[in-house]
């Protein structure tokens, strides 16, 4: 069985939506492929509530989905492991050394950072443009993960 591990953050908004995504487009051959998910800090943290209105759209069960840490286990156990942004492909390349790829670069030949709603809400110091930010993430995830999918079929 073929292993993918999404690696963000905090585990509760990039790496989980593209773990559930994912499973969502796989269906049935996911039991061809273990798809998980982890952060680099995963600090106690409640999905930001813009995520969980945008995933119940998508008829997605987040409700069993519990923020981990990525640890050398969970990456050993891991045959491909993608990285939301550069700075987690690095962090895991000098702690773990383990390569990972780009998101962005694996779903659409990009090599290009995925943002959190915390860089966004830094930058526009606005709520509503960061919320919004959330919106247009998940459907980016949400294609990047189809067209993993139809790769991995």
């Amino acid at each position: 069985m073929k292993s993918i591990l999404f690696v963000c953050a905090g585990n509760i908004f990039r790496s989980m939506c593209a773990e559930l995504l994912l499973k969502k487009f796989l269906l049935e051959d996911h039991k061809k492929t273990k798809v998980s998910s982890a952060g680099i800090t995963a600090r106690q943290q409640e999905i930001h509530p813009v995520v969980k209105e945008e995933l119940n759209k998508r008829k997605i069960d987040y409700s069993k989905h519990k923020q981990r840490k990525v640890t050398k286990e969970i990456l050993d156990s891991s045959d491909v492991v993608v990285s939301m942004t550069n700075f987690h492909k690095g962090f895991l390349k000098e702690k773990f050394n383990r390569d990972s790829v780009l998101f962005n670069e694996l779903c659409f030949y990009e090599n290009e950072d995925f943002l959190d709603y915390s860089d966004i809400l830094q930058e526009t110091n606005s709520k509503e443009k960061s919320e919004e930010y959330i919106r247009i993430a998940i459907k980016k995830i949400e294609e990047g993960c189809n067209n993993l999918s139809k790769k991995l079929q």
